[in-house]
């Protein structure tokens, strides 16, 4: 059957499948025969194909499913994106007496996993008496990759605590999860962990980390995790020094990111230097943004501002708020309308400031927060000041 699962790699049309068909017809075929036709069409172009078979196959009283049937049919459901069909094999496997396998419920979890069923496959991850690395890096994986950060690393200190050695895949998507929290003191405790069960740090594993950094704006800790980089043996690449780059120029301090470039062994490509130029030119923009809207009456809402700072520090720190920014890089780069999108309610001090940038600049703003669009015109917004 070797030659008939390489052929079914590569069917995509229906006279294929047909030969596929009076073949197994002929041959009077047993189950490792159907598991070979539906694992080949479940790596194929068209893996829907292997769904439709395994549905055949298992309404055939001659024909007998196992562990391997099920786990070839789930592969096939998860690149044809057929989460229904999954779920349905799923209860069929219950019924088969099969469920059992470990290689069954590892692919059911990945399938789960992938589909972001993030409570499916934690009960399949629950159900199992043995886990192996494989299982714990799907489930991680799957809160990773599903937005649930949270819960990769809670995995992960489950993981742990069961005694069980890491691997690399376990380390990139727990600090993956580290780096969508800005979760710096968590992700620099992986690579401890990591060198203390004999798994060595790379620079993909301190990238992440410097990445975690910029999500938060942890600037001394990005310097940090840079600085243990050689302490470490970890030779520094361009995308590492620019993401501290770019770290330092989002806090304004140009001067120690320029000190930085400079000092690199390695020569700097031009988009290390249009990353810092970029910077520049925005804050730039910001402090003309300010200058002007001054001139037309603004005073700035310090009362947004909770930390206990000084008036002149609450000021400046209204100055760079997230809107601002993606306003000021728009004057910078488009001429079109401008279009900002958030996922948290705008602040009244940056809607008043959008309105002036609006009338003093004759452009149209749109900002899309939590609640509503704002269209920004000549000085006034669509909410009427009211969200």
């Amino acid at each position: 059957m070797a030659h008939i699962e390489s052929f079914l790699t590569k069917c995509t049309s229906l006279s294929d499948i047909k030969q596929v068909h009076a073949h197994l017809r002929i041959s009077n075929p047993v189950t490792n025969d159907w598991n070979a036709v539906i694992r080949g069409f479940a790596v194929s172009p068209t893996p829907t194909n292997s769904v439709t078979w395994y549905r055949s196959i298992s309404r055939a009283s001659s024909s007998k499913l196992d562990a391997l049937t099920c786990s070839f049919a789930f592969k096939a459901c998860a690149r044809a994106l057929a989460l229904v069909e999954a779920k349905q094999i799923h209860c069929q496997t219950i019924k088969l007496v099969v469920y059992s396998d470990v290689l069954l419920k590892t692919t059911l979890l990945d399938v789960y996993a992938k589909w972001c069923e993030l409570g499916r496959a934690k009960r399949v991850f629950d159900e199992m008496s043995v886990r192996d690395i494989a299982m714990w890096n799907a489930l991680i994986i799957g809160f990773a990759q599903g937005y649930n950060p949270r819960g990769a690393l809670s995995v992960f200190k489950r993981m742990r605590e069961d005694s069980l050695m890491p691997n690399e895949i376990t380390v990139l998507e727990t600090l993956s999860a580290c780096s969508q929290l800005g979760a710096v003191k968590e992700g620099e405790r992986v690579p401890r962990k990591m060198k203390k069960c004999g798994v060595g740090g790379d620079g993909v594993t301190y990238l992440s980390l410097l990445c975690a950094c910029n999500h938060a704006g942890l600037v001394e800790d990005g310097i940090r995790v840079f600085d243990s980089m050689v302490g470490c043996g970890v030779q520094p690449s361009v995308k590492h020094y620019g993401s501290v780059v770019d770290l330092l120029g989002s806090a304004r301090r140009i001067e120690e990111a320029f000190r930085i470039i400079s000092s690199m062994p390695v020569v700097p490509d031009v988009v290390l230097w249009q990353s810092l130029l970029g910077e520049c030119e925005i804050y730039v923009k910001l402090d003309e943004i300010g200058f002007r809207v001054r001139e037309f009456g603004y005073v700035p809402e310090t009362s947004y501002v909770l930390h206990d700072i000084g008036e002149e520090d609450k000021e400046e720190a209204l100055c760079y708020h997230s809107e601002k920014l993606a306003v000021a890089f728009g004057l910078i780069s488009i001429s079109v309308p401008i279009q900002v999108i958030k996922n948290l309610r705008i602040r009244g001090d940056c809607h008043e400031v959008i309105k002036l940038v609006s009338k003093i600049n004759n452009r149209e703003i749109i900002v899309r927060d939590r609640a509503r669009f704002h269209r920004f015109t000549d000085g006034s917004c669509s909410c009427r000041d009211y969200w």
